[in-house]
């Protein structure tokens, strides 16, 4: 049995179709998750104190609290993640930038990379 059903002025299924899933995930990643990852590294940076995922201890995830000269690198790696990804997702396709999008995944990638060594040298290392 099919039903015939009005259709409103307004159908979410319409809006839906014409969001392409390029612009749903430039949206998600550029600026849904970057947004807030860039801001609380802003915040670790200036205030000098980061709460951080630091394992699993008896199930649970743990969080550390890092204060000083760790939490600005927390604050660092957290910024320059949320820069490489909003750059990626939200820019790659922009005509003005786009000659440049290369050397600027480029740049975030070295700096990212350079972040995680030295986080795992300093976590190696206990300085």
């Amino acid at each position: 049995m099919s039903r015939k059903t009005k259709r409103t002025g307004f159908d979410v299924r319409d809006v839906l179709a014409r969001i392409s899933y390029d612009d749903a995930q430039r949206w998600l990643f550029g600026i849904a998750v970057a947004a807030p990852a860039g801001l609380y590294g802003l915040i670790c940076i200036i205030t000098q104190h980061a709460y951080m995922p630091a394992g699993r201890r008896s199930g649970f995830t743990h969080i550390a609290e890092h204060h000083g000269s760790r939490a600005i690198e927390d604050g660092l790696l957290l910024l320059v993640a949320a820069l490489l990804l909003h750059f990626y997702y939200f820019w790659r396709e922009h005509s003005k930038v786009e000659p440049y999008a290369d050397l600027i995944k480029g740049i975030g990638l070295v700096a990212l990379i350079g972040m995680c060594v030295f986080a795992a040298y300093r976590a190696l290392s206990h300085i």
